[in-house]
């Protein structure tokens, strides 16, 4: 069986799109190709992922103790997540039974 979410990433995600405004974007940055509970959560009706690269050879754009997690050309992610007008916080379940992975977007 899939693991449940904690109730803290539950509510931090409704509080989120609680202050997103209808039609709304959040956008977040992080060093991990995955984000599981951004991906289920219900209330965004969708999600892409994007690789950022620095603009300057060898900058580090997502690091941790001025260290990159790995070294690789695609050190971070951005993740675009569309407010999804149909959840309703308390009522709808909040996450994904059957979870998709992300495609990579095709860059620009």
């Amino acid at each position: 069986l899939k693991k449940a979410y904690p109730e803290l990433v539950q509510t931090a995600l409704d509080n989120i799109w609680t202050l997103m405004a209808p039609g709304g974007v959040y956008m977040l940055m992080s060093p991990r190709t995955k984000l599981k509970a951004v991906r289920d959560y219900v209330g965004f009706s969708s999600v892409e992922r994007r690789a950022v690269q620095s603009e300057e050879k060898g900058g580090k754009i997502c690091s941790k103790n001025n260290t990159t997690r790995k070294e690789r050309d695609e050190a971070c992610y951005m993740y675009i997540c569309r407010k999804n007008l149909n959840y309703v916080v308390g009522k709808t379940t909040a996450f994904r039974e059957n979870y998709r992975s992300l495609p990579m977007d095709e860059e620009q």
